[in-house]
């Protein structure tokens, strides 16, 4: 039986528009807005998307326990309460610093560099700049309570970088999934 549910599972990932992207460390997961900044980590905009599902660090995997009242960070894509910290709460505070700390974790990958830069920059202008957006953004009904973000890095020659789908990073946590699962941590 055992056996038969892992084929199931097999069959299912084969099935899958991330295929490449497919990992236990991984799940699907909606991104609502993404959070576009310069690779200095100036913010440029905050783009609202048609709700498209993508994948995302899957926490009761990789570490292995939920978060309804856990404050635990999903790397990069996340929500306004762990991204931006709003609505301002010590709970939202507690899950904002945690999101930092994650994205510290993981600073030597040049796609973290900007995001790190973005929440460092000038006494955090740009994460002011975000916030400031995003709530003008629900005002508008644009975005809702509980927007799932990412990062789009945009150069000066713009080019775009989902920073939730950069290759360097999806390597990165698969194998610090690994680690995990083989040592038991």
């Amino acid at each position: 039986m055992i056996r038969e549910l892992v084929q199931l599972a097999e069959r299912n990932r084969k099935d899958e528009p991330y295929q490449p992207l497919v990992h236990d460390a991984l799940c699907k997961e909606r991104v609502d807005a993404y959070i576009c900044i310069a690779p200095d980590g100036t913010f440029l905009d905050m783009i609202p998307t048609e709700k498209k599902e993508t994948v995302a660090e899957d926490l009761v995997r990789t570490e292995n326990k939920g978060r309804t009242s856990n404050v635990l960070a999903r790397l990069v894509l996340d929500n306004e309460k762990y991204v931006l910290g709003l609505p301002k709460s010590p709970r939202n505070t507690k899950c904002h610093k945690a999101y930092v700390a994650k994205l510290h974790e993981y600073e030597n990958l040049p796609a973290v560099k900007p995001l790190i830069n973005f929440y460092e920059k000038k006494e955090n202008e740009g994460l002011k700049d975000a916030r400031k957006a995003y709530q003008s953004q629900v005002e508008s009904k644009q975005l809702k309570q509980g927007t799932n973000f990412s990062f789009m890095i945009r150069s000066k020659k713009k080019q775009e970088t989902i920073v939730h789908m950069d290759s360097d990073l999806i390597k990165t946590r698969r194998k610090s999934f690994a680690i995990i699962h083989v040592f038991g941590s």
